[in-house]
């Protein structure tokens, strides 16, 4: 499965790549959603796991972006520190897949990619 990890914290970001490089997944990352929305034409991810909140183009605006595209029907898990507010509700009206809160554990990730494996 082809998965992009959108996360502009570099710790975060590194971890869990190399968690996903571990098990099998194809993995690509991005800083940003700008950086990400110029990577799904050419990496087409079975899977995008997106932060809300970065700079340039958030989690909140690539999930738009992507849905009002030709790759509306992806997959999109969000990522966040935060368990309600108004991105979250953005995010759910908008047709989010999953929804994990930070911190998240390696399993809880793996738990969520499974559940989108099995639906694809």
């Amino acid at each position: 499965m082809k998965v992009l990890f959108v996360e502009d914290e570099p710790a975060l970001r590194e971890s869990v790549a190399l968690f996903l490089e571990i098990q099998d997944y194809n993995i690509r990352t991005a800083v940003d959603g700008q950086y990400a929305w110029e990577m799904i034409s050419t990496f087409q991810p079975d899977l995008i796991i997106t932060d809300i909140k970065m700079p340039r183009m958030s989690g909140i605006e690539l999930l738009a972006k992507v849905r009002n595209s030709t790759y509306s029907d992806l997959p999109i898990i969000i990522t966040s520190a935060y368990s309600h507010n108004d991105w979250v509700d953005e995010a759910k009206t908008l047709g989010i897949t999953s929804y994990i809160i930070k911190p998240f554990s390696f399993v809880d990730l793996n738990d969520a990619i499974q559940q989108v494996a099995d639906m694809i």
